[in-house]
């Protein structure tokens, strides 16, 4: 039972952190992709959100689609969709090519999340979900500290287009790593052998027949609704969308505040520390 962790959570791992570098490479580009083109920071910044407009409309989509035993194959079409079109960024020439393919790009995007929370739910027990989850989420951290680096040496020997175009291709390559390593559930894993898979069902089973019906009660609408009422519910709706509101913002932006001031003293550490030496020698 141990492969399902070192195997299928990697996989997931790196198939999200792909699309968190497909989703934010824009950020790296914006400094000289922007005067190229003759865009307006008004349109660079729309460009950048509108991927999530797009995010949002499949998002519901891929999780019912996920539901019917559809996961597999739908995150492989949709690693396709999203490396073609995160390709295609490197040929935009106007400002409506580059909402077009953000927008096409969230679309693609969208289905991944909640494909990723049936895919758990099927192959880990109640006690073992949000320790899964939390692992292959960690993505989002290591994503934030490859992505500079990774966009770096890719400007360093090419130009915007070549950003996109590269990591573009990523997907594309990983989507066969997925289709081998992907299933599900455990009974169409190849890679586990008859004795591991009977253990896993076997441990499955015992963990579905631990819980109450209550705790498995049907999701109809009233109780979805009634879900989507709750001060909880609402609460964590609001903290997450004002996190990412901050947390995007300054993802988006950060690389052209460093481009902007990298030649004057305001980012220069030994500035920093003479400003405050002299603040602290100004106190009576």
């Amino acid at each position: 039972m141990l492969r399902r962790w070192i195997i299928l959570l990697p996989i997931m791992m790196v198939t999200f952190l792909i699309a968190f570098l497909d989703r934010t490479n824009i950020s790296f580009a914006i400094p000289t992709m922007g005067p190229e083109l003759g865009l307006t920071a008004s349109v660079l910044g729309f460009s950048s959100g509108v991927l999530f407009l797009g995010y949002a409309i499949t998002q519901a989509a891929g999780g019912w689609l996920a539901d019917r035993g559809h996961a597999r194959s739908l995150v492989a079409v949709l690693m396709v969709a999203w490396g073609i079109v995160a390709i295609a960024q490197g040929f935009v020439t106007s400002a409506t090519q580059l909402v077009i393919v953000r927008f096409l790009l969230g679309l693609a995007e969208g289905g991944i999340f909640p494909t990723f929370l049936v895919i758990v739910r099927a192959w880990f027990n109640e006690r073992e979900r949000a320790r899964a989850n939390g692992i292959w989420q960690l993505c989002y951290p290591i994503s934030a500290a490859v992505s500079g680096p990774m966009a770096g040496l890719i400007l360093q020997h090419g130009s915007w287009k070549t950003l996109f175009i590269v990591e573009g291709i990523l997907p594309l390559v990983w989507a066969a790593v997925w289709l081998w390593g992907m299933a599900e559930k455990p009974a169409a894993a190849k890679w586990l052998s008859d004795q591991d898979r009977a253990a896993l069902l076997k441990h499955l089973a015992a963990s579905d027949l631990a819980s109450s019906a209550a705790a498995r009660q049907e999701a109809t609408r009233e109780v979805v609704f009634e879900q989507l009422r709750s001060p909880a519910v609402i609460l964590i709706f609001f903290v997450l969308l004002f996190w990412n509101i901050g947390f995007l913002g300054f993802v988006i932006w950060l690389p052209s505040v460093i481009k902007q001031y990298a030649s004057s003293s305001i980012l220069s550490p030994w500035a920093g520390i003479a400003r405050c030496r002299s603040r602290f020698l100004s106190f009576p």
